[in-house]
């Protein structure tokens, strides 16, 4: 195992000076990528630099204590994916993750960024809807609150996902989170994943809109909508 996670406990406390730190690590270049989930940081660095993170995370995090775990929580989701791959991707969505905290509209942001990543994967609009199904297995709502969402926000959604994406500020990390997922498609049309493809890229959305800091209903409300908009028959009669 290359990786391990530093956990640490009641952020919210101190989110500020845990944020300028992760901004600061990001900075210096680090391979990291971090999950804020239920009060808690966990933060999964290469092994090989976990002494000089946890110095510069005990100079800069004073009031924390910090406890290492060496689980890899993501492998049993990706099998025989090439686990590079997968760790880039996360970082890169780390790295958007912390640009994204000077935005306005933040929740516009994220979905204008999931959205453009998806629709530019080596996939057919069928697959890409698929891709959504597969991540609303995990963020499914009752039927009743489905439609309410859905018909009562799918012009809003529509209008987010007609505006652009800044590119000049999200534009290096959208690039190689593609060309990461494309390397993996690649593995998959060479028939070396154990598991399928649209299957992996829903399962790394799951961890991306955690690392974004998307709350669990605005993760439900923006999964059932896409998975409504990118319906291809919903796509032929809406448009």
């Amino acid at each position: 195992m290359d990786y391990c996670t530093v956990l640490l406990k009641n952020i919210d406390l101190n989110i500020k000076e845990v944020k300028e730190c992760i901004k600061y690590l990001l900075s210096k270049k680090y391979k990291l990528w971090f999950i804020f989930k239920n009060n808690e940081l966990r933060l999964r660095i290469l092994k090989k630099t976990k002494n000089e993170i946890l110095d510069i995370m005990q100079n800069m995090l004073k009031n924390f204590s910090f406890e290492i775990l060496t689980y890899e929580p993501e492998c049993f989701l990706f099998v025989t994916v090439d686990m590079t791959l997968i760790h880039s991707i996360l970082h890169e969505f780390s790295k958007i993750s912390m640009l994204i905290l000077e935005e306005e509209k933040k929740l516009d942001v994220k979905i204008l960024i999931l959205n453009y990543i998806v629709n530019n994967i080596k996939l057919d609009l069928f697959e890409k809807w698929d891709v959504w199904c597969n991540v609303r297995k995990y963020r499914s709502i009752p039927k009743d609150a489905y439609k309410k969402i859905v018909f009562s926000n799918i012009f809003n959604m529509d209008k987010v996902l007609s505006s652009d994406l800044n590119l000049n500020i999200y534009g290096k990390s959208v690039k190689i989170i593609i060309e990461n997922f494309n390397d993996i498609y690649t593995l998959h049309r060479t028939g070396k994943l154990s598991r399928g493809f649209r299957n992996i890229v829903a399962a790394v959305l799951i961890f991306s809109m955690n690392i974004l800091c998307m709350s669990l209903e605005e993760q439900l409300g923006t999964v059932n909508l896409l998975t409504y908009l990118k319906n291809p028959d919903v796509v032929k009669e809406f448009y």
